[in-house]
């Protein structure tokens, strides 16, 4: 069959080489990017769901897994692109804040060599956005870049692969707060969608009362929401750590890791 050719954002045309049931796929993939009712972290469930024909078979129940050849492919790239393009145009931003590791972060994260990171990035292996004078990457292209080319992980590395976003809305209303504090990327505004995480940290507190609680989050299987009032965390996830003792609590929150 003809090989398609995909145009990303910035400009750089694809050849895609699809099979006929990876362009089926993708057309209704985009098809249900360009529809406002559908949300950011819903496409991107679907985009690494074991329905998509370009991943490769996962451990995970219901997950593609991002193996070397998949991340090496241009549909793997164009993947991307339109998971981007649907964050732009959500939410207004052109997604640099999701470019939060840094060369020097990404070799240590990966166990390769600085020179070796930059060498990625100008070969398109990992995106990357210039800041200042700095090249930075994601914490999720990160995790993939691991997935496909290295050995074994670590276990943050590990639950950062298997993490899907999260949906949150933090802030005080009414005598309530609930902060969030995470190892990963944000996107988008009140809801924001957090991608890439290994460990996410959450504190509510009630004025009135003067009462404070404190869970730690992983990636689980299992779709839940923590919510106080208006304010929430919602996504798949285990709560690994809880605390309800207020003093407790407080000590967890300071004390937590700073990513």
């Amino acid at each position: 069959m003809p090989i398609e050719t995909y145009t990303t954002a910035h400009g750089e045309a694809l050849a895609l080489n699809l099979t006929p049931e990876e362009a089926v796929w993708l057309a209704e993939f985009r098809r249900d990017a360009a529809d406002p009712t559908i949300t950011i972290g819903a496409l991107t469930d679907r985009a690494y769901s074991d329905q998509n024909p370009m991943l490769g078979a996962s451990p995970i129940p219901g997950r593609g897994w991002v193996t070397a050849e998949v991340h090496a492919r241009p549909a793997y790239r164009a993947l991307i692109d339109v998971l981007y393009v649907k964050t732009v145009q959500v939410t207004g931003s052109d997604g640099s804040e999701r470019f939060t590791v840094s060369v020097a972060d990404a070799a240590s994260e990966l166990g390769i060599s600085e020179p070796a990171v930059r060498l990625a990035m100008r070969e398109s292996r990992l995106p990357s956005m210039v800041k200042g004078r700095r090249k930075f990457t994601t914490p999720e292209a990160v995790a993939g870049y691991q997935v496909s080319n290295r050995g074994p992980r670590s276990s943050a590395r590990t639950r950062r692969a298997e993490a899907t976003p999260l949906t949150v809305r933090r802030g005080s209303r009414g005598g309530q707060l609930l902060q969030v504090s995470h190892d990963g990327a944000e996107a988008g505004k009140d809801p924001v969608t957090v991608s890439g995480w290994s460990r996410v940290f959450v504190r509510t507190t009630m004025k009135a009362t003067n009462s404070h609680r404190f869970w730690e989050l992983q990636p689980g299987p299992t779709q839940q929401s923590l919510r106080l009032g208006d304010f929430e965390v919602t996504g798949r996830f285990e709560v690994v750590r809880k605390i309800n003792n207020g003093r407790e609590a407080l000590a967890a929150w300071k004390g937590r890791p700073r990513s």
